[in-house]
């Protein structure tokens, strides 16, 4: 069920912002249609078109688009606004019980509550969603898409989209004007999903661009990504002008294992941080790439094509290799007379040899080799044994 919904709105504090959370019993239907009527009647879409008055001064005109192909319902609206200190919101009364809402934010969601229990929970009447906010259990769900409107308060299975707001601080006429936008109620026989919710939402909002031009076979786009919840946001040049920056993310939160293929001439790939700074090089083969996408992360490519990731490295083989180590150390009474043997234990620096070695700790060059197992003419690169005699 769908109604308009429409309210005096003088908040506490700043008017053009808030919204209290009285406001909810000031909202009114608006049921004074001034015309109907079915404008398309094809085998693609059926369209109906309303014409409401809205308060005193404004008219809100209405095309309810249902398509032959999708069970998603759109509402390409046009308001004519006119009226000051006023809240315009769309309300769907759906059959759906949940405990909570999912809302879009940038590179993924967030779930609210949708009832008032407590203190926090009444606090959160009104919040934000991006492209869209689903009801959903395992097997049904409903969502509410929208192009550019951020503002929703769903309380049980009553969601109310905010869809303008008349404010006069700081501009008294800021909002006097047409606008136009368009929102959707999509029904999705499963749970919440990317093909399901995410993917709906994304062509809402990126309609096709067309333009004429002649094909001899299909083109292929020169990114793919799998699986199906990973979505490529946005391709940039990189910063440093070398190469560019691919930004993908999992759209479902989860952990996946991501597959990149790239149909563009690469010299290499690599992960890089939110600077663009490299942080390490991922292998390339054919053309495709896999690394480790995990929730809630961003992804980024950048120098010929670089992908911001954590890699998990697993060696493929290992050699055993023997290491002489101390494993025991035995005192001994210590003597009165005579000269007493110590141990040293270190490294020899890039430009040292073992005679300067010998020399520093006055012992013998082929004792040292002895103790470390060297053989004659071998440049040791480990740490060595050193003994020597202290007084």
């Amino acid at each position: 069920m769908l109604d308009v919904l429409m309210g005096e709105d003088i908040p506490y504090l700043w008017d053009n912002w808030d919204i209290d959370r009285t406001q909810e019993m000031k909202m009114q239907p608006q049921r004074q249609v001034l015309s109907r009527c079915c404008v398309a009647d094809g085998c693609l879409q059926l369209r109906f078109r309303t014409v409401y008055a809205l308060g005193g001064h404004s008219t809100l005109t209405q095309d309810m688009v249902v398509y032959a192909d999708t069970p998603r319902v759109d509402f390409e609206t046009t308001v004519d606004w006119q009226d000051k200190h006023h809240l315009l919101k769309a309300q769907f009364l759906v059959d759906m019980k949940t405990s909570f809402s999912r809302h879009e934010i940038q590179y993924g969601y967030v779930d609210r509550p949708n009832n008032a229990n407590t203190a926090v929970e009444r606090a959160k009447f009104e919040v934000c969603n991006h492209k869209y906010t689903d009801l959903f259990d395992t097997r049904y769900g409903v969502a509410l898409l929208n192009d550019c409107k951020y503002g929703i308060s769903v309380q049980g299975s009553d969601m109310r989209l905010t869809l303008h707001k008349g404010g006069c601080r700081p501009d008294p006429g800021g909002d006097i004007g047409v606008h136009d936008f368009t929102y959707a109620l999509l029904p999705h026989d499963s749970g919440f999903s990317a093909p399901s919710v995410v993917r709906p939402a994304y062509e809402l909002n990126m309609k096709p661009l067309c333009v004429p031009a002649a094909l001899e076979e299909p083109e292929e786009p020169p990114i793919t990504l799998e699986p199906s919840n990973l979505i490529v946001e946005s391709i940039k040049p990189a910063e440093d002008g070398d190469g560019c920056v691919v930004r993908f993310y999992d759209s479902e939160c989860t952990t996946s294992r991501a597959k990149l293929r790239l149909r563009l001439p690469v010299r290499r790939v690599a992960e890089t941080n939110m600077l663009e700074d490299e942080i390490a090089e991922l292998p390339l083969r054919d053309g495709e790439t896999c690394t480790r996408c995990g929730a809630p992360e961003v992804a980024f490519t950048g120098t010929g094509c670089d992908l911001r990731q954590a890699v998990s490295v697993t060696p493929a083989a290992g050699e055993p290799v023997v290491l002489t180590t101390v494993t025991a150390v035995q005192t001994v009474p210590e003597r009165e007379e005579g000269r007493r043997p110590s141990l040293v234990m270190r490294r020899l620096a890039a430009d040292e040899t073992l005679w300067d070695a010998a020399k520093q700790y006055r012992t013998d060059e082929e004792l040292i080799r002895a103790v470390n197992q060297l053989t004659e003419g071998e440049v040791p690169d480990k740490m060595l044994l050193i003994p020597r005699m202290r007084p």
